[in-house]
C-alpha cells in the first residue's frame, strides 16, 4: 500500500509535520491490527452489526435467486425455502433495527 504522506514535501511547521506523521503511524498501526477480516468488517462496537447485515443480505439474495431459478432436482419449492429462511432474515432485520435504536437506561429511574 502506498503511503498517504509525501515525505519529501512535509510541512515546514514542526508541529504540523509531527501531527501528520503521527496520524500516518496510527493509520498503519490500525491497519496492521485489523488484518484482512477487520478491513472487511471494520472495528469497534458495530462489527457484529455489519456481520449480521451481511448474512441477512446474503440470505435474502439466496432466496430471491432461488425464487426465480428453482432447482427441480431438490423438490423444494421457493415457498418452502422462504419458510425456512424467513425467521433468520426477520431476526437479522430485527437485530439491525434494535441495534440502531438508543434506549436510555436512566429513563426508568426518572419515572
Amino acid at each position: 500500500m502506498a503511503s498517504g504522506i509525501d515525505y519529501a514535501n512535509l510541512p515546514q511547521d514542526k508541529k504540523l509535520a509531527t501531527q501528520a506523521l503521527d496520524i500516518e503511524k496510527n493509520d498503519k498501526e490500525l491497519e496492521r491490527k485489523l488484518g484482512s477480516l477487520g478491513k472487511l468488517f471494520g472495528y469497534g462496537n458495530n462489527v457484529v452489526l455489519y456481520i449480521i447485515a451481511l448474512i441477512t443480505i446474503f440470505l435474502v439474495l439466496i432466496a430471491a435467486i432461488y425464487s426465480f431459478i428453482p432447482l427441480n432436482e431438490n423438490k423444494m419449492t421457493p415457498i418452502d425455502l422462504w419458510k425456512i429462511l424467513s425467521p433468520f432474515i426477520t431476526a437479522g432485520f430485527g437485530f439491525i433495527a434494535g441495534k440502531n435504536g438508543k434506549i436510555d437506561s436512566n429513563i426508568h429511574k426518572q419515572i
